[in-house]
């Protein structure tokens, strides 16, 4: 693909990087969806694997591993600061230091798990779009936005709560978290598939872009643009 100046493609990944930087902070914050009982996190963050379904489908493999790279990029130096910032002096009349505490004290163990997490299911998620792709001849896109999804999303549960949420409660309220995170997440993939159709329909249309991945390294370290 040459390279050419998308109109999208900055907007899409502030919009991914806002959305990690966002689960850095919320991802502590239970929330109970009647039976379901998940992090905060989960409510906004499966958002990131059908953008980055969106930009494979649309822009290539390529773009979407540069676009990876850049919003962790992003998400640990917000992790860095805050911390730092957590742990700066306070003067003597601040009796709000213990909230902050609680609140912001497992950023760094929560940007570990992301990080760790992310690594592996996004680049995951993101070569079963473009292999499929491929193979499929670019149909079925929703069906590939779903199992993809489905699958990446198996992998950060796993990795992304084992890392972030072990010992920090009961098993048996873990368990029940972890099985409630996946099977929301896997409900929110069907249905975000459907607009994430839409979508990349759309960006083809007034991008002019519609990549096919069929002869490129998916080696995720890649530096090459």
């Amino acid at each position: 693909m040459e390279n050419k100046n998308f109109k999208y493609l900055s907007i899409l990944t502030v919009f991914v990087a806002t959305i990690m930087q966002l689960s850095l902070i919320v991802a502590y914050k239970p929330v109970q969806l009647g039976w379901f009982i998940v992090p905060g996190g989960v409510i906004g963050f499966p958002i990131v694997f059908t953008f980055g379904d969106v930009i494979t489908e649309v822009y290539g493999y390529k773009q979407v591993r540069k676009i990876i790279w850049e919003c962790l990029l992003c998400t640990a130096i917000f992790a860095i600061f805050t911390i730092l910032i957590l742990d700066l002096p306070s003067p003597r009349y601040w009796t709000l230091q213990a909230d902050y505490n609680i609140v912001l004290g497992r950023v760094w163990r929560t940007f570990f798990a992301l990080f760790i997490g992310i690594i592996i299911s996004m680049f995951v998620n993101v070569y079963l779009m473009a292999r499929w792709k491929v193979w499929l001849r670019g149909k079925y896109f929703m069906l590939r936005c779903f199992f993809s999804n489905s699958i990446g999303e198996l992998i950060i549960t796993i990795i992304a709560d084992i890392t972030g949420f072990w010992g920090t409660m009961e098993f048996h309220r873990f368990l029940h978290m972890v099985i409630s995170v996946y099977v929301l997440k896997v409900i929110y993939a069907l249905i975000a598939s459907v607009p994430a159709g839409y979508i990349s329909t759309y960006l083809k249309e007034h991008e002019g872009v519609d990549v096919y991945d069929k002869a490129l390294s998916f080696n995720p370290f890649s530096i090459k643009t």
